[in-house]
């Protein structure tokens, strides 16, 4: 959407000069009328120039927001990535731990055999 620009400022209303006409309108009532239309017209001017400028504020505002946002998207993504990391390394260390049990009671189940072995073993050259 485009800006209308505006036909007059404050200074060219007040300094407007109409021709006189015998059938016209009062000069001074035009004058005394167009001053206040000139008052208005340069608060609607300030008014626009103050949302203007908080606009912009608001603007730079949103745009650093916007700019920390993306930060702290990229901040937790890596710190999402690095602990799915460390779960599966954690899932790999446990199925490890799991796998090196297993062997254990293995060992054990074996060496529980190899010593009733033995001991039949023994009994049977004592004999």
């Amino acid at each position: 959407m485009m800006a209308k620009t505006l036909n007059y400022d404050k200074e060219e209303i007040l300094n407007k000069d109409f021709q006189v006409v015998n059938k016209g309108y009062n000069p001074q009532e035009v004058d005394l009328f167009l001053d206040e239309i000139a008052v208005d017209y340069e608060y609607y001017q300030n008014q626009i120039d103050s949302l203007t400028s908080t606009l912009n504020e608001a603007n730079q505002t949103n745009s650093d927001l916007t700019a920390q946002v993306e930060e702290l998207k990229n901040s937790f993504t890596q710190k999402i990535q690095k602990e799915n990391k460390q779960t599966r390394e954690n899932f790999g260390n446990i199925d490890m731990v799991k796998r090196i049990a297993s062997i254990e009671k293995e060992l054990f189940d074996l060496k529980s055999e190899i010593q009733t072995l033995v001991k039949g073993l023994d009994q049977s050259f004592a004999r």
